[in-house]
């Protein structure tokens, strides 16, 4: 006891964030008996919320604002070429990943899981772009684009165990995974390009992008799903291995 009495003292006063802010003044302790501790962990979420745009160092907590995703490449049928048309897109970002709002949160604390329904009222993307197809004659073209979306909707699930340590005698939750999984069903958005003036075919390369902007982030959903979830594990894995189970989720 006398040494979970210390630990929790050190916490609460050696991590800051930009001006004195305490570990104790972001996550309040939350009872694994309590009959609102759904509300409790919903609460202690939210309370992070502001930190998320600049990340806190203190903690290891990287920033969640943007996702960076190199290259997704999607080969999808359409009447407008006749065929198959690839486009691939590089260098797309993100943005507006911290805008979430928590619909609903389940714990169980059986398993070591939890379970996040989330909403997005709003993301932005922006990329490069090329597109290719061979009808009789190569053609192909690119340039850069803007989405706007409205109304997304998602669920994440959340594995782990709980490990015990040797070292202080604590233990702590270990994320094996946080799975995602995205819902277009109701999101509403616009697609934006700028092809290059020297593409081929641009007006049919514009009227797809554009008319078919859902189509394309059908196809772009498992790489959006699984580079999200990795860093939504990253980032509730930095919280988790920072402070005891004792300490903010005590029996």
């Amino acid at each position: 006891m006398k040494d979970l009495i210390f630990y929790f003292f050190l916490l609460c006063n050696i991590f800051e964030f930009g001006s004195a802010i305490r570990i104790g003044d972001i996550l309040k302790v939350c009872h694994q008996k309590d009959p609102k501790l759904n509300k409790c962990i919903k609460e202690n979420l939210e309370s992070l919320r502001p930190f998320l745009k600049t990340g806190i160092p203190e903690l290891s907590i990287p920033s969640f604002t943007e996702l960076h995703i190199p290259e997704i490449v999607i080969s999808q049928y359409t009447s407008f070429f006749i065929g198959y048309v690839e486009i691939k897109f590089s260098n797309l970002h993100l943005t507006g990943l911290d805008g979430f709002q928590i619909a609903d949160l389940k714990a169980d604390l059986d398993n070591n899981e939890l379970y996040l329904k989330l909403w997005y009222l709003r993301l932005n993307s922006k990329s490069t772009f090329r597109y290719s197809k061979t009808i009789v004659i190569n053609f192909n073209g690119g340039g850069s684009t803007e989405g706007d979306y409205a109304d997304i909707g998602g669920t994440i699930h959340i594995k782990g165990t709980r490990n015990h340590t040797n070292e202080d005698g604590n233990t702590y939750f270990y994320i094996h995974s946080a799975q995602l999984s995205l819902d277009f069903s109701q999101t509403t958005g616009t697609f934006k390009n700028a092809l290059d003036p020297s593409s081929d075919v641009k007006g049919k390369a514009e009227e797809f992008v554009v008319t078919h902007w859902k189509d394309v982030m059908e196809n772009m959903k498992p790489t959006l799903e699984k580079h999200t979830s990795e860093v939504i594990t990253q980032l509730f894995q930095a919280i988790f291995k920072q402070i005891p189970l004792e300490v903010f989720l005590p029996s």
